[in-house]
């Protein structure tokens, strides 16, 4: 039988392995674990995918240097590269590109105003 206990002496918490054999202080069991590796652990295939990274997918790039170099790839693989690839892509585009009204309104404020002719100019010339 074993356990952890934590003690709460001066303030302080301190975290012990209590088993039949003994106790040993275990500091990381108070450390707070990291959000994104909870996230990770539910949406990696397994655990050995588990570095930092969240559905970390090859580019197509990437692929192609492979296949380039003589290794064969999955087409579902490539399917779904290219799919990460498109979504990347458009988070990045957005973030870039300005709006189109914004410059319009921009380049209308800019422009000096042209003065309307008077109309009573026009009828004496005629």
């Amino acid at each position: 039988v074993s356990d952890v206990v934590v003690l709460h002496q001066n303030g302080q918490d301190t975290a012990h392995y209590v088993d039949s054999f003994g106790y040993k202080k275990v500091p990381e069991f108070l450390q707070p674990e990291n959000y994104l590796k909870t996230a990770e652990q539910t949406t990696e295939q397994n655990y050995n995918m588990i570095d930092g990274q969240i559905n970390n997918t090859p580019t197509v790039a990437e692929l192609e240097a492979k296949v380039k170099t003589g290794e064969t790839i999955s087409l579902v693989d490539l399917a779904e590269t290219v799919k990460a690839d498109k979504e990347r892509g458009k988070a990045a585009k957005t973030e870039k590109k300005p709006s189109i009204r914004a410059q319009l309104k921009a380049a209308k404020e800019q422009t000096p105003k042209k003065q309307a002719k008077q109309k009573t100019q026009d009828l004496e010339r005629s």
